[in-house]
């Protein structure tokens, strides 16, 4: 991936489906921890030019994540909403949340965030690396919007 070797295939495509697809996959998951799941579609989005796959890895490792940090009986939502640059997802949680200090860090491979209330989870530390690099391919912005002992929201935005 680092090295652009890394082959996409763009179309245009009503990224709806793509969420509600990943909500059924992740559904089990959720099921099994007692989280909820909730999806929140804001208005008629646009078609906007990605690669299926790539953005269905993007959703399981920011989901993923989510529900690996989330304790039982908490929530997990993806929202998604046209802005002026293009469509913004985003995928919120009622986890421990991330320690500020860390949040610049986060997206740097191997790295895994120092949770506000969590001790230490396993895991590789390259999920949230990855998703920067799909974004980032598809020319897009992608980053952690709240963070607190309440959870945290990662978003990221894509062009029309």
């Amino acid at each position: 991936m680092e090295a652009g070797m890394m082959e996409y295939n763009f179309n245009k495509v009503d990224i709806v489906p793509l969420i509600k697809k990943i909500m059924r996959e992740m559904e089990p998951l959720a099921e099994t921890k007692n989280i909820n799941l909730e999806t929140e579609i804001k208005g008629d989005l646009p078609l906007i030019k990605i690669d299926t796959e790539r953005l269905l890895q993007v959703f399981r490792n920011l989901i993923g994540n989510s529900l690996k940090f989330t304790p039982p009986h908490g929530n997990v939502q993806i929202s998604a909403q046209r802005e002026a640059q293009g469509v913004k997802v985003s995928v919120s949680d009622t986890g421990p949340g991330i320690v500020k200090a860390k949040v610049d860090t986060i997206f740097d491979k191997y790295h895994q965030a120092t949770l506000a209330s969590a001790g230490k989870i396993k895991g590789t530390g390259l999920g949230l690396s990855i998703v920067r690099q799909i974004i980032d391919a598809h020319g897009g912005k992608v980053w952690v919007e709240r963070t607190s002992e309440q959870g945290s929201t990662f978003s990221f935005v894509l062009s029309v």
